[in-house]
Order: C-alpha cells, then sequence, then structure tokens
C-alpha cells in the first residue's frame, strides 16, 4: 500500500518541484492557490516553463540590460552626482550658470599653509615648543610665552568661495531655469516588437527582458505593463504579475512565435493613453524592437507633447547591428545589445560585425532630423 502511494505520488508531481523553485526565482507566489498554480503548471506545454527556465539566464550575462529595466520609472530620485570642485572658472559650471564667485579669506582657519607666526593656540603650536612641557625650567618660560602670545605655530588660511548672482550676466543665463531632478524606478510600460524581422536570436532577447521586467516589478513592488505589437491591429495588452492572469499573459508571449509587420504607432499611443492614469503617471516607456519600423508625424507630435507635459521617458532596447530613424526618433536613449548573436556571452566578448551603431549618421548625416541627431556619436 505504501509502495503504491508512493509511485502514485511520483506519477503526480512529475518535475513539479523544479517548476515551483523557478516560480520561487520570480518573485512571492504565495497570492496563488494551489489549485490555481496547479492548473497553471497542467493546463501549460511543459516546453513553455523550461523556456522560462532558459531565458531566465539570458540576461545574467548582460547586467547593464538589468540595470537599465531597474531604473525605469519616475518615482524615486537618482544619487546624487559627484561634487563638482570648488575651483572652477565662472561660466564654466552650466549648475551655475548666471553666477560670479565670490572669494572670502578666513584668516587662521584650517586651510592652505603661508609659514610661521606667535600665538597661544595650542592645537597650531610646533612640535620644538611643545617638548619644552617635558623640561623642569623650560617649561617655565613657556608659560610665559604662551601669556604672551609669543608661542611659534603654524600660519594658515581659508578660502571661502561663495556663488551670488551676476548682475552683469546675461539674462538668458542668470534667468535660466534650474536643471530637473533625476528620477528613477517606478512603473514600466514594455513595448514588445514581435514582428517577423525580430525572429530567431533578437526574439529571445526581447523575452527575456519583458521576464526580468516582470522579476523586477515584482521583487520591488511596481507595476509592470506589457503592450506587444506586431502588424496593425495586432496588439496585445497585458499586466504582468504573479496572479493567474500576469502568467498566462506571460506564458501567452513567451510561447508566441514572432511573425508579420510592424505598427509602433499603436502602442506609443496606447502608452501616452495609460501614461495620463493615475497609477501609471510616473511610468517609463521601454520599446524592445530591432528598429525595423517608421512613425507617423502624428504620433511623433503626441509624444513630444507627452513628454513636455507628462513627463514622459522613452528607453530603447536595439537588438541588432544598427539604429534607424523610426528608432532614433521615439527614443530618448537608445541601449545597444551588441552581443545579440550569442544567448550567453562571455565576458568582454561581445561581437557584432558592425563597429558602430550609429551607420545613418556616419553614411547619411543629412538625413536625421532634429529628434534623430539626439543620438548622433
Amino acid at each position: 500500500m505504501v509502495d503504491a502511494f508512493s509511485a502514485e505520488w511520483a506519477r503526480e508531481k512529475g518535475d513539479w518541484e523544479a517548476l515551483l523553485a523557478l516560480m520561487q526565482s520570480l518573485g512571492d507566489a504565495s497570492t496563488l492557490s494551489w489549485d490555481e498554480l496547479r492548473g497553471l503548471l497542467r493546463q501549460r506545454e511543459r516546453r513553455e516553463w523550461r523556456e522560462v527556465e532558459r531565458l531566465a539566464a539570458v540576461l545574467q550575462a548582460r547586467p547593464e540590460l538589468c540595470a537599465l529595466i531597474r531604473r525605469l520609472g519616475r518615482e524615486q530620485r537618482a544619487p546624487a552626482a559627484p561634487a563638482l570642485p570648488p575651483h572652477r572658472e565662472a561660466g564654466t559650471d552650466p549648475l551655475r550658470s548666471g553666477r560670479k564667485p565670490v572669494r572670502t579669506t578666513l584668516p587662521g582657519a584650517p586651510g592652505e599653509l603661508l609659514g610661521l607666526t606667535h600665538g597661544d593656540r595650542l592645537e597650531r603650536m610646533l612640535p620644538s615648543e611643545a617638548q619644552q612641557l617635558r623640561h623642569p625650567v623650560l617649561r617655565k618660560l613657556w608659560r610665559a610665552r604662551r601669556a604672551e602670545a609669543r608661542l611659534l605655530h603654524y600660519d594658515s588660511q581659508a578660502d571661502l568661495i561663495d556663488w551670488r548672482p551676476d548682475p552683469s550676466a546675461p539674462p538668458r543665463e542668470r534667468d535660466a531655469p534650474p536643471v530637473p531632478e533625476p528620477l528613477q524606478r517606478g512603473p514600466m510600460i514594455v513595448a514588445l516588437d514581435t514582428s517577423g524581422s525580430m525572429r530567431g536570436a533578437p526574439e529571445a532577447i526581447a523575452k527575456a527582458i519583458v521576464l526580468e521586467a516582470l522579476r523586477t516589478a515584482e521583487r520591488e513592488r511596481r507595476g509592470c505593463k506589457l503592450i506587444a505589437f506586431g502588424a496593425a491591429g495586432e496588439l496585445l495588452e497585458r499586466d504582468l504579475a504573479l496572479t493567474g492572469c500576469g502568467l498566462t499573459a506571460l506564458l501567452d508571449v513567451i510561447g508566441q512565435g514572432f511573425d508579420g509587420g510592424t505598427d509602433v504607432q499603436a502602442p506609443i499611443e496606447r502608452a501616452i493613453e495609460r501614461v495620463r492614469e493615475r497609477r501609471w503617471a510616473s511610468a517609463d516607456l521601454l520599446i524592445a524592437s530591432d528598429g525595423e519600423f517608421g512613425c507617423t508625424p502624428a504620433t511623433l507630435a503626441a509624444l513630444d507633447e507627452a513628454r513636455a507635459t507628462l513627463g514622459l521617458r522613452v528607453q530603447g532596447v536595439l537588438i541588432g547591428d544598427r539604429e534607424t530613424l523610426g528608432l532614433m526618433n521615439v527614443a530618448d536613449h537608445i541601449h545597444w545589445v551588441r552581443d545579440w548573436r550569442q544567448e550567453r556571452p562571455a565576458a568582454g566578448a561581445a561581437f557584432s560585425p558592425v563597429h558602430s551603431q550609429s551607420l545613418t549618421a556616419l553614411f547619411f548625416p543629412g538625413a536625421l532630423d532634429a529628434r534623430a541627431r539626439r543620438h548622433s556619436h
């Protein structure tokens, strides 16, 4: 009877232990009931779960891409930049544009050594004066010299530089607005290109980006929305989370084969609509694509308005060998996955047959408009 139960249990659980370990690597799955989790494991093919396990290791060799995903959003203040050197010529510091330095000298304050002088300050006294305290006769002389402030000690002064408004500065510099404070970490909207040009190695990296976005969102309690787009009318919008619906959406993308054309207008317009909502107001848009698309002037104008009024930022992940005008026009910053042909590239062994992603700027500089010139190298 015990042997029969053991055999039946072995068949029942199968490789559930490995799959449950995979679930724990995604995040806290305590919100899922056992029946719900069991249904997900049964209704889905084992191939999809194995693909999730394989994709989880794709980005481990690309830590800079994981860092980009962690920075998405605009809810927290970014770490402060290193302090600027104190001695900087006026007009060279953009943070102090329209100001001039006013130098104040503080004699006797710790700072630059000028030489020797007389005084009665013990902390600045020379060692030759201090050794007299051990002598039975010279210590009386030391007390007399201190009373007269005739002890030898170091002379120094400190220079305090205070930046004050410069009335003679040009009005444009004097009235320049302050530099906006850098923000990071918050909700994220991932626009995934599922067109036919992404088939193969780019497809694996794109799916790994979606998986890492889910893991980051669950680990840091952030919202994550997926907008998978292909040809006109092919749009899939789902909230990614460790819930039944969220995991179903993830497995739909993992098991989907990329095919068809590319219509980038719909996901961008949908992302702008979502950023107008309170839940996604501080979200960044991440576009994972090979850049083989174009964008209409109307959509670009709506994107510029969203940047100006909503603070929307667009990050592009280029999974290919060169940038395109389409990606350059919509993205504020482009992260180039140079080693997209290698699933797990070795450290320092990134390979691409193209020496630069900016081929358009190199050979066709006249084709770049004002938006595209932001990415010129």
